[in-house]
């Protein structure tokens, strides 16, 4: 086997996005503690069932003890999921890609398998520009952009 080769280990499909989904990022709890944290703005590159994959120009621990919440509107409904990081790697000098794993416990997981069926036949079917009322898309310049604001409410 070529040491090239990408092995693919997610048990879930990805809904891909030519723009990125902007989210508010804020850390749920440590160690299973409620913990009240402010909110960070991150462009999520994908999303599915079983996970997404962000961009931030900040630094996050990858632990399964600290779960995030990421909020965004999908379909024209506010969503929150609830997730860990399991992975992150440097895009460029400021800028990390993180790989994120929901949590079981605080996730319907139906409902999430639901909700990615129906926003992966949404975006199929129409341009992102035509669904830009009904989802948090990034409408920034650049990243760089989006985190230079990135303070959330």
């Amino acid at each position: 086997m070529s040491a090239n080769v990408k092995i693919n280990k997610r048990k879930f499909f990805r809904v891909k996005h030519d723009l990125p989904l902007c989210a508010s990022m804020s850390l749920y709890s440590v160690n299973g503690r409620m913990v009240m944290s402010r909110g960070t703005f991150v462009c999520i590159k994908n999303i599915g069932p079983g996970g997404l994959c962000f961009l931030s120009n900040l630094s996050f621990p990858a632990i399964n003890t600290a779960i995030f919440s990421f909020k965004l509107l999908l379909l024209g409904s506010n969503f929150t999921f609830y997730g860990y990081i399991v992975r992150s790697k440097p895009v460029n000098d400021q800028i990390k890609e993180y790989g994120v794993k929901f949590t079981e416990t605080l996730n319907n997981s139906m409902e999430v398998a639901k909700i990615m069926n129906q926003w992966s036949i949404a975006i199929n079917k129409k341009k992102l520009s035509d669904l830009k009322n009904n989802c948090s898309l990034c409408t920034k310049k650049s990243m760089e952009d989006c985190f230079a604001n990135r303070k959330s409410k």
